[in-house]
């Protein structure tokens, strides 16, 4: 059992798997996403985010912990990603061009309500917390974080933990 008596978290994670690059198109979107190559060896996170350095930092430390990393460098890829493949949680920026993290959450949360969301963002005061609450983010992480805080964050919002406050740590 885990926390407050909560079963303990169904995901195995430290597989050190390795991803392999793999093009998208997507509703005539191109789109790169790094599935690991055994989909069903670990959770699946995506990715959302317009620095393509960042994603591939994140998704680089999410892989050697085991989990299977897809990435959308804008909201719009980010909606069609979740549309089409099996998701354990998505890591989504503040700010992005096309569509932002909170646009894009507004439309993942009427198609797919329960995909646990974390948004990531340089500037975290500068998210309203009412949309926090009201899109039910688990947790506003702020870049640049460690490998530490990233892994730990994933692992805790996919495993039902998150944040009642914008700011707040586990």
């Amino acid at each position: 059992m885990g926390a407050a008596g909560a079963p303990a978290c169904r995901f195995g994670i430290g597989l050190a798997l390795v991803g392999a690059e793999k093009l998208y198109r997507l509703q005539g979107v191109s789109m790169v996403a790094w599935p690991n190559p055994m989909p069903d060896a670990g959770p699946s996170v995506l990715i959302a985010d317009d620095s393509r350095t960042w994603r591939d930092a994140v998704g680089e430390v999410l892989s050697r912990e085991g989990f299977r990393t897809l990435e959308a460098a804008d909201g719009e890829e980010a909606v069609e990603v979740v549309r089409c493949e099996r998701l354990d949680v998505v890591l989504i920026d503040f700010h992005m061009p096309r569509l932002d993290g909170l646009g894009a959450l507004r439309i993942i949360r009427r198609e797919r309500r329960r995909l646990p969301s974390v948004l990531m963002t340089a500037h975290p005061t500068d998210v309203p917390p009412e949309e926090v609450r009201a899109l039910r983010i688990a947790t506003v992480l702020a870049k640049p974080a460690d490998r530490r805080v990233i892994v730990t964050t994933v692992t805790r919002v996919m495993c039902g933990e998150g944040e009642d406050e914008v700011g707040e740590r586990f």
